[in-house]
């Protein structure tokens, strides 16, 4: 891409709470074309952006689309399925079973 004659020195990386106007640093010197950006409320639903930056100044931000909500990723697993017994007799039942669709 057109880095304007001069190497990319560093990337901006904003987040915003979806619920405020003001964007806020996460950081202003990245040299990475990633970042994990940390001490996010949980719950909340952040818009991040990211400018690139060289000698000759700071770029257009590049936006998220949508709102990102932070949550914990593990979660509990769905229902097992498909639930019945195979054998039985007077005093047992013998049950068999599938897996969930989701392991969490």
């Amino acid at each position: 891409e057109d880095n304007g004659g001069s190497v990319i020195t560093n990337y901006v990386v904003e987040k915003r709470d979806v619920s405020h106007p003001q964007w806020v640093p996460i950081s202003t010197s990245s040299k990475k074309h990633s970042i994990i950006a940390k001490h996010l409320m949980e719950g909340t639903q952040y818009l991040f952006r990211v400018a690139a930056e060289n000698q000759y100044g700071r770029s257009d931000f590049v936006e998220s689309i949508k709102p990102i909500k932070a949550a914990d990723p593990i979660y509990p697993p769905g229902p097992p399925k498909n639930l019945h017994h195979v054998d039985f007799d007077k005093t047992e039942v013998s049950l068999v079973w599938d897996w969930p669709d989701r392991d969490g």
